[in-house]
């Protein structure tokens, strides 16, 4: 191994967290909450995982399976029952995430699921943040999503410009407005 830490290991100064996954909710609630079926329910931002506790059930030298199922408490913040499913598998040098959620009830189960991945750039004490980029396996023309000051979904669509269709440059002034929030998106990317 080459010893180097590649994920983000959380700094007050920046960003505290250490990519969390994110389930039932992507973002924040308007007010910390939301209602169905005429029940207000409370949920703090990208849901419960990222806080929860999930159960090993499969684990080989190149994989590994993170189980959570609904109990009492999650479903205080989100009433369904649900297995929520984690895959980490190496393949070579690459990493996939897959994630799967099992509804196990007879209703429409609605929700939101993702990766708040970070990575600890620059890697190399030689090169700075700006020296890298992401890059999509594929080319893309990719729409971003409007959103508000508020962080609320708009409407309003433009387009992404990406360098060679394909990379995104790395720039400590990028996220300046937050997330960005990408359609049309290749689903692979190297850092």
């Amino acid at each position: 191994t080459d010893e180097i830490e590649y994920l983000w290991q959380g700094d007050e100064k920046y960003w505290i967290d250490k990519a969390p996954n994110i389930f039932p909710y992507i973002a924040r609630l308007t007010g910390g909450s939301y209602t169905l079926d005429g029940k207000l329910y409370k949920m703090n931002i990208h849901g419960f995982v990222k806080t929860s506790k999930l159960q090993v059930t499969q684990q080989s030298s190149d994989k590994i399976t993170f189980l959570l199922s609904a109990d009492d408490d999650t479903k205080k913040v989100y009433p369904y029952n649900f297995e929520y499913y984690i895959i980490y598998q190496l393949h070579g040098n690459e990493l996939s995430i897959t994630y799967k959620v099992k509804n196990l009830d007879s209703k429409i189960q609605y929700f939101g699921i993702g990766g708040h991945p970070g990575f600890n750039v620059p890697l190399d004490n030689s090169l700075d943040f700006a020296d890298y980029y992401l890059e999509f396996s594929k080319e893309s023309k990719p729409m971003s999503v409007g959103v508000s000051k508020d962080r609320f979904i708009l409407e309003k669509e433009e387009a992404f410009k990406l360098f060679n269709d394909k990379i995104i440059k790395l720039d400590h002034n990028l996220f300046d407005n937050d997330a960005i929030i990408l359609k049309d998106m290749d689903t692979k990317v190297t850092l």
